[in-house]
């Protein structure tokens, strides 16, 4: 896959959020084919074509790629500068920087915790403008700071 220039989308989820669904051994397998594809150097990108799933699960994908040895900054990555290369849209998206779109779900915390995101969300970004609040207010005054910052990047 190295030599090919070929990325790995695993789509965690389908073994890993039911692994009583799946063959005996799946999801471990599937774990271990990741891990080998990290040590072997293949680049990894987050992302799914299995549409039954509900739109959360996008956000445990975060979570089984950190549990499968991509560790918690290399999940965030794989979910959005990685995925925006892969799909060769990392000129305008992927990352928080001037002249780049800003497509931000905005999450309470200051850490790269993967574990609940759906229940951190605070905010979703679409384009520049905010199109939902999450549930709940932000602690402390970490919502003007974040549109502040925001802001300053598009």
């Amino acid at each position: 896959m190295v030599q090919a220039g070929c990325w790995l989308v695993p789509t965690l989820s389908i073994t890993q959020s039911d692994p009583e669904g799946n063959p005996p051994g799946a999801a471990e397998a599937h774990r271990r084919s990741v891990q080998l594809a990290i040590d072997a150097g293949v680049p990894i990108a987050m992302g799914s074509d299995n549409p039954v799933r509900p739109h959360a699960e996008v956000l445990r994908e975060i979570e089984h790629l950190a549990a499968a040895g991509l560790g918690r900054a290399g999940a965030f990555r794989a979910a959005t500068l990685d995925a925006a290369r892969l799909l060769r849209l990392d000129q305008d998206r992927g990352e928080i920087a001037p002249g780049k779109r800003a497509d931000i779900v905005a999450l309470h915390g200051t850490d790269l915790d993967v574990d609940g995101l759906e229940k951190r969300i605070c905010a979703v970004w679409h384009n520049g403008q905010q199109v939902n609040r999450g549930q709940g207010p932000a602690p402390g005054n970490q919502h003007a700071r974040l549109r502040t910052g925001i802001e300053a990047a598009i």
